[in-house]
């Protein structure tokens, strides 16, 4: 026999399981050796040339064996993958992994990891033929996604928050912002959408996952979105068999997929730049609705892939017909004629300002929104929290990230506006000025709770408390809270953007720095704001307790330090001196013996200050044995020391 090689029309050769002899396979074109052996008839591949690594079967461990690969074949790696599936007893293989979750993309990728290990490595073949996969010209390709290959980013995690338990769950499959998501028919299943990153694994692209297990379940649309996906949305008919998405790029495409195989069945440019969402019609899975400021489109896909667009000048309920409402607060209503053409059915006026959400229940009561509180802020959006029951309970999400609970029922306390839907279309409108206007409406007071807090705006301060386990984050929204794990204690509204925060030593005053440069004392257990200080007309960008309590050093944007007398209570402040220096400075911490500070500009160059002389220290090689109190600077020679420490266990 003859050694085989990448490139030629020959026959795979393989240790067949248990090392029971030789085997042969037909192949397209790939050869693979076992390495337990000399190549048949005395040939040879370099060792720069070959890689010995262990496959196994991801579908049944115990079949499993040891081959050769020729790393500089001219053959393409998917082929490869096909043939060493078929090694293992697959048909269809088209994914390999290592032991560590990490896929394997690449022949290069084998020769970096052959570069750091000389021993043979595991890797593990997935198989993919027992699903249904259609033709796609996309050919996306990731369905699967191994979570330790996940790079995670803190503002990319979704929530799911149990009402009765008052517990939270975390799904942190994503690797940059969520835009969006919908809730599976089925509710066992959730699609989320991200932005895209800068990088191959931040690209944008939506992820299937379970609501009980928090496992991402399939990942698809990679490389397929520009900017991100804007909006996501089951069907209903098929049972949620269909995804549709729209890019948040220039173009605003709409595609449609079946998400199970990743398989891309159309899509179309709706060239909207402000459109807002998408849905499914729920009596056809092949009509959707786009909408948008000025702009709402029907669009039907034909089997083909191709879509047909319907423009009507100005999301779906009882017997087909779509309801709008515009940022005017007038209500429309659409229906379908017989040859499946929508047209305007009515129109009257709802509001005196803009509808910003709309929702049919279940009983046919139509629900839109008016103005809250300005500490609620608008009405984002309106859910019930039964669906497809009459009891008119419903959840309202707001623009300031709070989410109210109220019902029908129980009366509300702020004014949201009714319409019974049958009597809305038999009748009950007056017609004025050729626009229906309705003389059936009324004002419902539901009683909101606050269930969900959540800052609004820019999150910049957090700070620990020195002895229970509370912390407490500030922002540009004005507020202030307390939280013990995910349940706030209490909020309280200040006057200014905070933008940094520090307990006393004690625990029981809390001091906040504003964008307007004052120092706001707060009592941690009530949270009444007990004193305002005026330090500079500068941004405090850090405030911070020296071990003892009795001083507080203030960084401002402006460069200097201030520094401040504090009771030991807490409570109150007297100006003690001043630090001049001239760059922004963005972080700060104590030394142990309260003598000195160190600072971070906003240039990421470190200062060191001597807090008795009032002078920054001449040599900053003397600090490097000084014992810090706290551990905020980002840059430092114990942030040094860890760095090396972590690249030479990598080198290791």
């Amino acid at each position: 026999m003859q050694a085989a090689s990448y490139g030629k029309k020959n026959g795979i050769w393989y240790a067949a399981p248990g090392g029971q002899g030789w085997s042969k396979a037909t192949s397209r074109k790939a050869s693979i050796a076992d390495t337990d052996a000399p190549p048949p008839g005395g040939g040879t591949i370099k060792p720069s040339s070959g890689r010995v690594i262990r496959i196994i079967n991801n579908m049944d461990h115990t079949v499993q064996c040891r081959v050769l690969l020729n790393l500089r074949t001219s053959q393409p790696f998917e082929e490869v993958l096909e043939d060493l599936g078929q090694v293992l007893k697959m048909n269809g293989a088209k994914r390999m992994y290592t032991v560590s979750g990490q896929e394997v993309r690449s022949f290069s990728q084998l020769r970096n990891e052959r570069a750091r290990s000389r021993a043979p490595q595991t890797a593990i073949v997935e198989d993919i033929s027992k699903q249904r996969r259609a033709r796609s010209k996309s050919r996306p390709r990731a369905l699967y996604a191994p979570e330790s290959e996940i790079v995670r980013t803190n503002a990319a995690v979704a929530v799911m928050y149990d009402r009765d338990e008052e517990t939270q769950r975390h799904y942190i499959g994503h690797t940059e912002d969520i835009q969006c998501m919908d809730l599976h028919p089925s509710r066992e299943m959730v699609a989320s959408g991200q932005r895209a990153g800068r990088n191959r694994k931040t690209q944008a692209h939506i992820r299937i996952w379970s609501t009980e297990t928090l496992q991402t379940l399939y990942v698809f649309g990679m490389g397929e979105f520009e900017v991100g996906v804007a909006a996501v949305a089951f069907s209903h008919l098929n049972g949620g068999s269909y995804v549709l998405a729209v890019d948040a790029g220039r173009e605003s495409i709409l595609s449609v997929w079946q998400w199970q195989w990743g398989h891309l069945l159309g899509k179309v440019a709706t060239l909207q730049e402000e459109l807002t969402g998408a849905v499914f019609h729920p009596l056809d899975d092949n009509l959707m609705i786009t909408h948008g400021k000025g702009h709402l489109t029907f669009w039907n896909r034909r089997k083909d892939g191709f879509f047909e667009r319907t423009d009507i000048i100005k999301p779906f309920e009882q017997d087909g017909d779509v309801i709008t409402a515009d940022s005017d607060g007038f209500i429309t209503i659409y229906s379908v004629d017989a040859d499946g053409a929508y047209f305007v059915r009515m129109e009257y006026e709802a509001h005196n300002k803009g509808v910003s959400s709309l929702i049919m229940l279940s009983e046919g009561t139509l629900l839109s929104d008016t103005k809250l509180p300005d500490t609620f802020g608008g009405v984002r959006s309106i859910y019930p929290q039964r669906p497809g029951r009459n009891d008119g309970n419903i959840y309202v999400g707001t623009t300031k990230n709070n989410i109210l609970e109220g019902s029908l029922q129980r009366r509300f306390n702020q004014k949201c506006e009714t319409h019974t839907y049958q009597e809305v279309l038999r009748g009950g409108l007056e017609r004025e000025n050729s626009k229906f206007i309705s003389r059936t409406k009324y004002s419902a007071q539901p009683n909101l709770k606050q269930v969900v807090f959540g800052h609004g705006r820019q999150l910049w301060g957090l700070a620990v408390h020195p002895d229970d386990e509370v912390f407490a984050t500030a922002g540009h929204d004005k507020n202030i809270a307390l939280w013990r794990k995910n349940k706030l204690i209490w909020v309280t509204q200040v006057s200014f953007e905070c933008i940094s925060l520090s307990f006393h030593p004690f625990g029981v005053a809390l001091a906040v720095g504003s964008t307007e440069g004052h120092l706001i004392i707060i009592n941690s257990e009530t949270g009444v704001v007990v004193n305002t200080i005026r330090v500079c007309g500068s941004p405090l960008n850090c405030v911070l307790f020296n071990p003892s309590g009795e001083l507080i050093a203030i960084a401002s944007q402006n460069g200097s330090i201030y520094l401040f007398r504090v009771s030991r209570d807490g409570f109150s402040y007297k100006k003690s001196n001043k630090i001049r220096g001239s760059q922004p400075l963005m972080q700060m911490d104590w030394s142990s013996d309260s003598n000195f500070l160190q600072t971070v500009t906003a240039e990421y160059d470190l200062a060191f200050w001597d807090v008795k002389s009032l002078s920054p220290e001449k040599s900053p090689i003397a600090m490097k044995d000084v014992k810090w109190y706290t551990h905020n600077s980002t840059v430092g020679f114990l942030v040094a020391v860890k760095v090396l420490k972590e690249l030479q266990c990598e080198f290791d």
